[in-house]
């Protein structure tokens, strides 16, 4: 379950915001009013949606990635490229994560403008989900490490 994480909630969260804007819909065309918090909510269950996708596309490696170099590196030169990619992500991800943190802490408690959701529901997503890819990362680099040094190991015992 817990390996599926980012699918559950990033799909819960994407079904919980196509009802609250058919919701809305329904409430401006059948019933003839609007609800207040339709729109940010929507916003809101969107951006956790995102940032639960974009925990997803790290587990899965689903980022664009350009490996035309990459390709003709003998293996030795592409796990130090690995490594190379690993930290830089990681760090831009941290640093991120980071940012969005201030950002949330600085504006948590004020609300929304028409619901009056408190605004960490609104920029709590960017730090949780450079958190979560941060931690994807970190487990694929571990599971990397793992298999090369199983790999080595049986190498040499033959």
């Amino acid at each position: 379950m817990l390996d599926n994480l980012e699918e559950i909630l990033g799909g819960a969260l994407m079904i919980a915001t196509f009802a609250v804007v058919l919701l809305e819909i329904f409430c401006r065309t059948a019933l003839g009013f609007s609800l207040l918090w339709t729109e940010e909510g929507a916003r809101i269950l969107f951006l956790w949606t995102i940032f639960f996708g974009a925990g997803a596309a790290t587990k899965h490696d689903g980022f664009i990635s350009i490996d035309v170099v990459y390709r003709v590196l003998p293996p030795r030169l592409r796990r130090f490229s690995d490594v190379i990619r690993f930290v830089a992500v990681l760090s831009v991800v941290l640093l991120l994560g980071y940012a969005g943190l201030r950002i949330t802490m600085r504006f948590a408690n004020r609300p929304t403008p028409l619901a009056r959701i408190p605004s960490k529901f609104l920029y709590g997503p960017a730090p949780a989900g450079c958190l979560l890819m941060a931690f994807r990362l970190i487990q694929k680099e571990l599971k990397r490490f793992l298999e090369a040094t199983n790999h080595n190991s049986k190498e040499m015992v033959e």
